[in-house]
């Protein structure tokens, strides 16, 4: 389901042969027989927990007074974005993400993903 949920509805005409009205049935369908994790109050957000009380991990941005001002580091679990002016720094900052996350835990990371639910 997920993978036709993620083509385009001409991308689905073509590889299908199905009518518009038909590959915009399909899509319906799909997307409702996707699984949807429950709705978070961002109050479980920030105690760090969400679905079904799995533990939200934190990734540490590799600064110790930029990691306390976003309580622990950036969330795992959802988008973040990060925006500023040109040369602000943003593409050092995610360069840093892409190391920090295969540090373990107890580091500030996240394992390279093998701590994570």
């Amino acid at each position: 389901m997920k993978s036709v949920i993620c083509l385009s509805g001409s991308d689905l005409e073509r590889a299908t042969k199905l009518s518009s009205s038909d590959v915009e049935v399909l899509l319906k369908t799909a997307a409702n027989a996707v699984s949807r994790l429950p709705m978070e109050t961002a109050f479980n957000v920030h105690m760090g927990f969400c679905h079904n009380n799995y533990q939200i991990h934190r990734l540490s941005v590799g600064c110790p007074l930029l990691d306390n001002f976003l309580h622990g580091g950036i969330l795992s679990s959802g988008i973040t974005e990060i925006t500023g002016e040109s040369a602000t720094g943003k593409t050092q900052l995610c360069m840093q993400l892409c190391l920090t996350v295969q540090l373990p835990t107890e580091k500030g990371g996240l394992g390279g993903g093998n701590d994570c639910h």
